[in-house]
């Protein structure tokens, strides 16, 4: 007889008895396995037996079944491999190869991964092929595109008019970064940050800055040896100060030396995010309108454009819907602390390494590397920070998309994103469209070879 064993939860090392007619596995109550599991879909998989050797069906779910990492329609289940229905986990493996507490049960409740464990003791788990990772740290990046997918639609709403945003606030969350924002009143920044704390499950505060707030009001937002862990951690907060440029210098100066290094929390620690708006500032080059140390300590700084004639109609229809949907949490947030860590070590090939410091050494006019535009219309390049955060930004874009191995595509797509704070323009160049920082930045990655020799 087979088995499935649970790999993560509350109750790690479980075993399910799979009956000789099969086990139908989704959210629906009339499964023999009901998933407590929002990415699961109401008849997700089958697990049967055909020709004495168990076999696994994906029933054309919306999320896919995964084996060993792999999507499949159809696919036979060997001893140790690893099920990904959602966020739910099981080791398949023969009940004589298993000693551990076998219960059978017509009907289970599977649990997410909010916290992973070791598989029971008995199974057997393939090794880690990358460096610095296990196989559960590899299971949680190829998971990764099925989380993204099940906040970008449960976001949609929210996103409307902002397609590349969203996927930029993730990777500035996967990469321990914080986001700074410019955006008009009215574009939806509250609304869109405040649907991701629903979506994760987060505590959301705002507040608008004022000329007259005190350097006191910024919380401990690093690693402080006093942060609570464990139970009585502070709960994960995303922390969104509006109006950036209206805070005194005090709370700025204050704000920035909480942000000296990205938050990079351990998973049972509170995590406090910040996404910061700032109005845009006429005639700054799309300059942040903060000042330059604190908007250094930004991982990225991302103006919201005026939607397209097409974005603003389907804004103007999904608001004459009523009511609205309210998001709901489909995502835990603890895999993604996790993941932070991961993104830090993920090794990076030379070659991406030098496109990145390529990069950022461009940007500097008096640089060698430096094109005509740089030379002509900015004044002082990235600093090293720059090419730090560049890196980290690419890593954590890479493990977004379920991968690994870090591309320079990665660095090319989040670039101008990274940079575009860290750059000054000469006084003349401020203001004159042609002659924006992202702009100017995107003709600088169009210049850097993608290999030595131009290939």
């Amino acid at each position: 007889m087979g088995i499935l064993v649970t790999a993560s939860g509350p109750d790690p090392g479980q075993t399910i008895d799979i009956p000789e007619t099969g086990l139908l596995l989704g959210r629906a109550e009339d499964c023999s396995l009901v998933l407590d599991d929002m990415l699961s879909s109401s008849h997700h998989a089958r697990v049967y037996r055909e020709n004495r050797a168990w076999w696994v069906k994906d029933l054309q779910s919306s999320n896919g079944t995964l084996l060993n990492g792999r999507l499949i329609e159809e696919a036979a289940l060997n001893e140790g491999d690893l099920l990904e229905i959602g966020e739910s986990r099981f080791r398949f493996s023969l009940s004589d190869e298993v000693d551990t507490g076998r219960v059978s049960v017509p009907r289970a409740v599977a649990v997410d991964m909010s916290e992973l464990e070791e598989p029971a003791p008995g199974v057997s788990v393939r090794k880690a092929t990358v460096i610095g990772s296990s196989s559960d740290d590899e299971a949680l990046i190829r998971a990764m595109p099925a989380r993204f997918e099940a906040i970008r639609r449960e976001a949609a709403y929210a996103a409307l008019g902002r397609p590349d945003l969203l996927e930029r606030l993730l990777v500035a969350l996967l990469a321990g970064g914080h986001a700074l924002v410019t955006a008009r009143p009215g574009q939806g920044m509250t609304t869109l940050v405040s649907a991701l704390a629903q979506v994760f499950g987060m505590r959301y505060l705002a507040f608008l800055c004022v000329e007259d707030l005190p350097a006191d009001a910024v919380p401990s937002l690093t690693d402080a040896a006093d942060r609570r862990t464990g139970p009585e951690a502070d709960p994960p907060t995303i922390w969104m100060p509006e109006a950036l440029e209206e805070a005194s210098p005090g709370f700025q100066a204050a704000l920035a030396d909480a942000l000296r290094e990205p938050a990079h929390p351990s998973a049972d620690a509170g995590l406090r995010w910040v996404v910061a708006t700032c109005l845009p500032q006429t005639g700054e080059g799309e300059g942040p309108g903060v000042a330059e140390h604190l908007a250094d300590r930004f991982l990225m700084h991302l103006p919201i454009p005026e939607p397209s004639s097409l974005e603003e109609e389907q804004i103007l229809a999904a608001s004459a819907v009523a009511p609205l949907a309210v998001p709901q949490k489909v995502v835990d947030i603890k895999p993604l602390l996790r993941l932070r860590d991961l993104v830090r070590r993920l090794p990076v090939s030379e070659n991406v390494v030098r496109f990145a410091a390529r990069t950022v050494r461009a940007t500097r006019p008096g640089d060698p590397l430096a094109i005509d535009a740089v030379r002509k219309l900015v004044e002082a390049g990235a600093p090293p920070r720059g090419g730090t955060h560049l890196l980290l930004a690419a890593k954590a874009r890479a493990v977004l998309h379920g991968r690994a191995q870090v591309a320079v595509e990665d660095v090319i797509d989040v670039a101008v994103p990274v940079l575009r704070h860290r750059i000054r323009l000469q006084p003349a160049a401020r203001g004159a469209k042609r002659s924006s920082r992202g702009a100017i930045l995107a003709k600088v990655v169009a210049a850097i070879p993608r290999r030595d020799g131009g290939a």
